[in-house]
C-alpha cells in the first residue's frame, strides 16, 4: 500500500510511513471539494499537479468504502471510482483517465498521467454511477513535495539514513543522521516518466538532473533523482549530508526543482550515536516520545520591537502562550530562528502552513504572565499614534514569569531598530520576473524576508465580506540583493486582482530555553528585533 493521505499514521512498503484522512460520506452523491498535491498539500488550481505525481482529491461521497490497490498495475477504476482528465470545464473531451493508488468515502489519490502536457485541465470522478462536477487543475512539469512523518506536508520529512553496512534506518528524532551518510528522502512530482506506464513498477531511471537538495542551506552531493522502483508515482531523491550541517533535531530541508522550491522540511543530525542535540534542552526520553506520536508540553514567551522604515514608526508587542507540540510543529517552532547566511541558498515558501502555537492549548499549564511598569501583555505603540485600547506609550515589559513552580528571570524587550536599518529597498518587474532591490545596515546574525503577494475582497451588499490573499515569502541573506521573484514564483502571490506591496523584513531573532518544571518541558523566550519596508508593486 501507498501514500493514503495525510493525518492517521500507517505503516507501507519499504519501511516508510504514510497517512490517511478521515471525511465521512454524503447521501446526496459524490462531491469534490478540493484538490491538491500530495506530500504539501498545495492547491492543484493554483500551484499545480506535477505530471506523473501522486495527487489527492478531497469530498464527500466518492467511494463505497476504503480500498488500496492490491497489485500492479494500478487500476483505474477502484472501489466504484473512476478519476477523468478534461479540456475543457463543460462538454470538452476527456484526455486521460488516472491510475488510482487509494480511494475511500472522503479521499482518493491518483497519479496525473505523464502523457499530458503542461497546461490548464479540468478533474471531475465517476462514483456509484454518477459523476461530479469539473474542478480547474494546472498541469506542471516539476515540483518535489517531500512526504512528512506526520503527514502535514511539514515538519519530519520521510528520510532513510545508511551508514556504513547499516540500513535502511528511518530518521528520527532518537535515530539522527550523521555527516556524511547517504540519505533517501522520498516524496512525489519530479516529474513525467520518460518512458512506461505511470500505473506499473518503473525500472530505476533518472527523472531530472535539474534539482538541487539544500540542508541547513548547504547545497548536497545529488547521487540519485528518479522513481522509486515498485511504487508508481513515488520519487526518491538519493543524496550525501554535508559535513558542515550544524547538529541538532530540526535541521531544514529544502529540494529546488528546477528553480522552483519545495515546502521546507527537517531532519535530524547528530555529531556522534546519541539522540539528536535538542534546541529546546529536551530530554532523549522527551524526543522518544515525540518520536513515538506524542507531544511536549511548552510555555513560550515573544517579544517584538518592529521599526517601520516608511514614517519611523516603532511598535512593540508581546505575546504569551502554552501549547502542546508534537514533533511537527515543534519543527516550525524551531525553524523560527534560522538564519541564512551569505553563501546560503535561499529558502521560499507560500502561505505557511503551520501555526506556531502547536497542535492545541492545554488548559492545564499555567499561561505566561507578562510583568512590567504598565503591566504590558498586547500589542501597543511607543512612537507615533496610540492603537486603540492598547497600554500607555513608554511601557516595557521588565521581567515575566510563568507561574506555578517555574521561577521568574528578567527580560526586556528588544531595543528598536533606527529607522534607517533599511536604507533603500526598490522593486522593477521584467519578462524574467520581480527584481528587489535593498541597501541594508545588516549583520550576518540578521534575516531577510521578502514577502510578494496580492489580496482581493469582493463587494457585498448584506453580510460580511472575507479578503482572499496569497503570500510568497522568501528567506535570503542580506547580501543577496538584488533578488529576483522568477514568473513561476510569481503565478501564486499575484492571482487575486489587488497587488499588495512588496515587504522587507531585517529581522534578528534570540531564544533563550530556561529550566522546565512539572507544568511544561521547555520554557522558550524568543526576543525578536526587527525593521519593515515596503515598495509598491510595479
Amino acid at each position: 500500500m501507498l501514500p493514503v493521505g495525510r493525518s492517521k499514521m500507517r505503516n507501507a512498503l519499504s519501511g516508510l510511513i504514510f497517512f490517511t484522512i478521515s471525511i465521512s460520506s454524503s447521501a446526496q452523491g459524490p462531491t469534490i471539494t478540493s484538490v491538491l498535491g500530495a506530500g504539501d498539500y498545495n492547491d492543484a488550481a493554483s500551484v499545480g499537479i506535477p505530471r506523473g505525481s501522486i495527487f489527492v482529491i478531497e469530498g464527500s461521497g466518492l467511494a463505497n468504502s476504503a480500498v488500496s490497490a492490491a497489485t500492479l498495475p494500478l487500476p483505474t477504476t477502484l472501489s466504484g471510482v473512476t478519476v477523468r482528465i478534461w479540456d475543457a470545464p463543460v462538454g470538452g473531451n476527456a484526455v486521460a483517465v488516472c491510475p488510482l493508488w487509494y480511494a475511500s468515502p472522503g479521499q482518493v489519490n491518483a497519479i496525473l498521467p505523464s502523457s499530458l502536457l503542461a497546461g490548464q485541465y479540468y478533474v471531475s470522478m465517476i462514483a456509484a454511477g454518477l459523476e461530479t462536477g469539473r474542478l480547474p487543475i494546472l498541469a506542471i512539469n516539476g515540483r518535489f513535495a517531500p512526504f512528512s512523518r506526520g503527514g502535514q506536508g511539514f515538519g519530519p520529512a520521510v528520510v532513510q539514513q545508511y551508514e556504513g553496512s547499516t540500513g535502511p534506518l528511518l530518521n528520527q528524532l532518537t535515530t539522527p543522521a550523521h555527516p556524511g551518510s547517504i540519505l533517501v528522502l522520498w516524496g512525489t512530482g519530479l516529474g513525467a516518466l520518460p518512458s512506461g506506464s505511470d500505473a506499473d513498477a518503473s525500472p530505476p531511471q533518472t527523472i531530472r538532473s535539474d534539482v538541487t537538495v539544500y540542508v541547513d542551506g548547504l547545497p548536497t552531493t545529488l547521487l540519485y533523482a528518479g522513481r522509486a522502483p515498485t511504487l508508481p508515482g513515488v520519487d526518491q531523491i538519493n543524496f550525501a549530508l554535508p559535513a558542515g550541517v550544524k547538529p541538532r533535531c530540526f535541521v531544514p530541508l529544502q529540494v529546488i526543482t528546477a528553480g522552483t522550491p519545495s515546502t521546507i522540511e527537517t531532519l535530524s543530525v547528530s555529531s556522534d550515536s546519541s539522540t539528536c542535540p535538542s534546541e529546546f534542552d529536551l530530554a532523549p526520553s522527551s524526543l522518544a516520545t515525540l518520536d513515538a506520536g506524542g507531544v511536549a508540553r511548552a510555555a513560550v514567551l515573544r517579544m517584538t520591537s518592529e521599526t517601520n522604515h516608511n514614517d519611523g514608526t516603532i511598535q512593540q508587542s508581546a505575546e504569551a502562550w502554552t501549547a502542546e507540540y508534537d514533533s511537527s510543529y515543534l519543527g516550525v517552532l524551531a525553524l523560527g530562528a534560522t538564519t541564512t547566511s551569505a553563501n546560503e541558498a535561499p529558502t521560499c515558501s507560500r502561505n505557511p502552513v503551520a501555526r506556531t502555537y502547536g497542535r492545541n492549548t492545554s488548559a492545564a499549564i499555567a499561561v505566561p504572565i507578562i510583568t512590567g511598569p504598565s503591566g504590558c501583555s498586547w500589542t501597543f505603540v511607543t512612537t507615533g499614534p496610540l492603537i486603540e485600547g492598547s497600554p500607555s506609550p513608554g511601557c516595557t515589559a521588565s521581567g515575566f514569569a510563568f507561574g506555578g513552580s517555574l521561577s521568574t528571570v528578567s527580560g526586556a524587550f528588544p531595543p528598536p531598530r533606527a529607522s534607517n536599518a533599511i536604507g533603500t529597498v526598490a522593486s522593477q518587474r521584467t519578462t524574467q520576473g520581480l527584481t528587489v532591490s535593498w541597501n541594508a545596515s545588516a549583520s550576518q546574525t540578521d534575516e531577510v524576508i521578502l514577502t510578494i503577494g496580492s489580496s482581493f475582497t469582493p463587494i457585498v451588499l448584506f453580510g460580511t465580506s472575507q479578503t482572499k490573499s496569497a503570500l510568497f515569502s522568501c528567506q535570503v541573506s542580506p547580501a543577496s540583493s538584488p533578488f529576483t521573484f522568477s514568473p513561476s514564483d510569481l503565478t501564486w502571490p499575484m492571482q487575486y486582482a489587488t497587488a499588495d506591496p512588496v515587504s522587507m523584513y531585517l529581522t534578528t531573532t534570540t531564544d533563550q530555553v530556561f529550566p522546565a518544571s512539572d507544568q511544561v518541558d521547555f520554557v522558550l523566550v524568543r526576543t525578536v528585533n526587527s525593521a519593515l519596508a515596503t515598495t509598491p508593486v510595479p
